[in-house]
């Protein structure tokens, strides 16, 4: 059954649960998307879902929503790359490797080109 596959957050669990035991994981990156079990049927929960609530409730973060990237610390991890041409195996291994989500696609001259 749907229910035995897939473990997620129930529609009542708080959003800063979902986002600390979701999203916060210290032992993994964090993913993307959480499933979402709403009755018998999975959904999908994506992290962007989040952010693009938030921004339309800017109330709701505070004084969090005036600081600046570099305040709250956002922009300080490097970022981790490889290059287009990396047969796109390796680039999940070195995701893997990494530990990390996403990785930036460059170009010869490092400039980013996309996004895995």
């Amino acid at each position: 059954a749907v229910l035995d596959f897939v473990a997620g957050p129930a529609p009542d669990t708080p959003l800063v649960s979902v986002i600390r035991r979701g999203l916060l994981d210290e032992e993994a990156p964090p993913p993307h998307q959480l499933p979402v079990l709403v009755t018998d049927s999975p959904h999908i929960l994506c992290s962007i879902d989040i952010i693009c609530y938030l921004a339309k409730h800017p109330a709701l973060i505070g004084s969090v929503g005036r600081c600046t990237l570099q305040e709250l610390e956002l922009v300080c991890k490097k970022v981790e790359s490889v290059v287009r041409e990396t047969p796109a195996i390796e680039a999940l291994y070195q995701m893997h490797r990494k530990n990390v989500s996403s990785l930036a696609i460059t170009d010869v001259d490092h400039r980013l080109v996309s996004i895995l």
